[in-house]
């Protein structure tokens, strides 16, 4: 975790202002609250995981109703909306409530910081933008400790 980390810091550290502060600080918080969510996941394990989604998306919606009244909404919007709601949370909640079942929180974590390390790769693929260096540093780090656990894991050897 302390590599996994470093590793973040590495990756971000370009992006680390004082003028970024408060952006900074609700990664931090929502950093916090994906950690919150999934040991609260894995704890209903023996449960319904999928009964922690369902109150977070409830959350979410109603600190999110107040926007949502202001704005004008086309047809395509709402479909974009609806598509959305249903394919990527929906259906990766799902799948993620099943999945908690069966690996630890720790793992779990571990595969889902996979996901902003991808962003930049998948950004220069699709747009051509190249990630900073100190970026690419980072996220070898990062890929190479959750490579590391995930082997370590497999052998059931604790790091």
């Amino acid at each position: 975790m302390v590599l996994i980390f470093g590793g973040m810091l590495l990756f971000f550290g370009e992006g680390l202002t004082l003028e970024g502060l408060y952006g900074n600080l609700a990664a931090v918080l929502g950093g916090v609250a994906l950690a919150i969510m999934i040991v609260s996941a894995r704890a209903q394990k023996d449960n319904h995981p999928a009964q922690i989604f369902l109150i977070g998306s409830c959350l979410g919606g109603m600190i999110g109703l107040p926007s949502v009244l202001q704005e004008t909404w086309s047809l395509a919007d709402a479909a974009i909306i609806v598509y959305l709601g249903i394919v990527q949370t929906g259906l990766a909640s799902a799948l993620y409530s099943i999945a908690i079942r069966h690996i630890p929180a720790l793992e779990s974590n571990l595969i889902l910081m996979l996901e902003p390390v991808l962003n930049p790769l998948w950004v220069f693929l699709i747009i051509g933008e190249s990630p900073a260096p100190l970026a690419l540093i980072g996220g070898a780090v990062v890929i190479g400790a959750i490579a590391v656990r995930a082997i370590a894991g497999s052998k059931c050897i604790d790091l």
